[in-house]
């Protein structure tokens, strides 16, 4: 059974609108308190995060022996995204 690789075009559709939905969905999760000046920079970095690793994902490499592979590198990035999240949030 031979498997599509998804059109670019459609993984990119899906994967902004889960961006933007995971903002408005974080809109009704976070604490009343939270300031709103915090909470757009907070989604400003993590739509700049996504779109940065969807760029760095969708570019060929030159030479397929060397590609990196930056998982660890993405891992690290998000739970520090979600550390700083935290930091403001829970003051």
């Amino acid at each position: 059974m031979s498997t599509k690789p998804m059109p670019r075009a459609l993984f990119v559709a899906i994967f902004e609108i889960g961006t933007l939905g995971g903002c408005v969905a974080a809109a009704f999760l976070v604490p009343p308190a939270t300031p709103f000046r915090t909470f757009l920079t907070i989604c400003a970095g993590a739509i700049l995060l996504g779109n940065v690793m969807l760029i760095r994902s969708l570019r060929k490499p030159v030479d397929p022996k060397r590609k990196v592979d930056n998982t660890k590198l993405y891992v690290g990035a998000t739970l520090r995204l979600l550390a700083l999240i935290m930091q403001f949030v829970w003051k």
